[in-house]
């Protein structure tokens, strides 16, 4: 994981944390929705890693990804 997935997911948590503590409806919508953001942002950032460690892989090894 990365740093910035770590961030994103630990900004994830707090928000479903804070979610969970508030007793006003209207602040646990914005919670809910920050988590939702957040994670996505993780997500996201995973898929780039992934891509970039595939990238990498490719041009250390010319073809290795060739299906023939």
């Amino acid at each position: 994981m990365s740093a910035n997935e770590d961030f994103y997911i630990l900004q994830a948590e707090l928000c479903s944390k804070a979610a969970g503590e508030t007793k006003l409806a209207n602040q646990r919508d914005t919670f809910l929705r920050s988590q939702s953001a957040w994670e996505q942002l993780a997500a996201r950032e995973k898929a780039t890693q992934a891509a970039r460690v595939l990238r990498e892989s490719e041009k250390a090894v010319p073809g290795l990804l060739d299906a023939d």
